[in-house]
């Protein structure tokens, strides 16, 4: 049922006898339409699927994509974190092995 190239490996009666046989799973026809969308039918995707239709001969789209990013960059935060880790790490095991130093050897 899932389009796609396969491979099936058939093991035959007699010993040490195998063959592979190539096949190919096609997709439905239906997928494959290309006839140009009506008006009615882009507008009822865009509504489906939340997403704006540009006209390239209109806007830039370059400039549409763009304008349509927000917030900022996140690397200084997130090196920031990573150098916090990294202390709160080497605080834990000087303090791990602290106790382990300490603790007496052996239990006698």
């Amino acid at each position: 049922e899932q389009p796609g190239d396969y491979l099936l490996n058939v093991d035959g009666a007699l010993p040490k006898w195998m063959k592979t046989v190539h096949f190919v799973v096609r997709t439905p026809p239906a997928e494959s339409d290309l006839t140009p969308l009506t008006d009615a039918q882009w507008k009822s995707l865009s509504r489906g699927l939340g997403f704006e239709r540009i006209d390239p001969a209109r806007q830039s789209i370059a400039g549409v994509v763009a304008s349509a990013r927000g917030g900022h960059e996140m690397w200084l935060t997130m090196v920031g974190l990573v150098i916090v880790l990294g202390v709160v790490e080497l605080a834990t095991v000087r303090r791990w092995s602290a106790v382990a130093a300490a603790a007496p050897a052996g239990g006698a």
